[in-house]
């Protein structure tokens, strides 16, 4: 079906881009990364279908990021089928 799905965030590799091009509207190919943010409004469960829905159609990793009741914000990484590039080396140069 013709499904435009959107993540709170969303990377496109520059391989990825250059193998693809790029199109005016929105972008009719799966992001490499997407990150959902889960909350009182969007419950863990239904975001993490969000996610499955991403990863099966063809994004390699996947992030929920949720708040825990007086704790810091936990991070729950989901990876693709495709997955290629080892945690260490895409997780370089990165800050949160």
């Amino acid at each position: 079906p013709n499904t435009v799905r959107r993540a709170n965030l969303a990377f496109v590799s520059k391989l990825r881009l250059a193998q693809t091009g790029i199109t005016e509207k929105f972008y009719p190919y799966p992001p490499d990364f997407v990150a959902e943010i889960a909350s009182t409004h969007k419950p863990f469960e239904k975001v993490k279908g969000r996610v499955n829905e991403f990863l099966t159609s063809g994004t390699d990793l996947a992030w929920i990021i949720r708040h825990q009741r007086g704790r810091d914000l936990r991070i729950e990484v989901f990876w693709g089928k495709g997955f290629k590039m080892f945690p260490s080396k895409l997780l370089e140069n990165w800050l949160l």
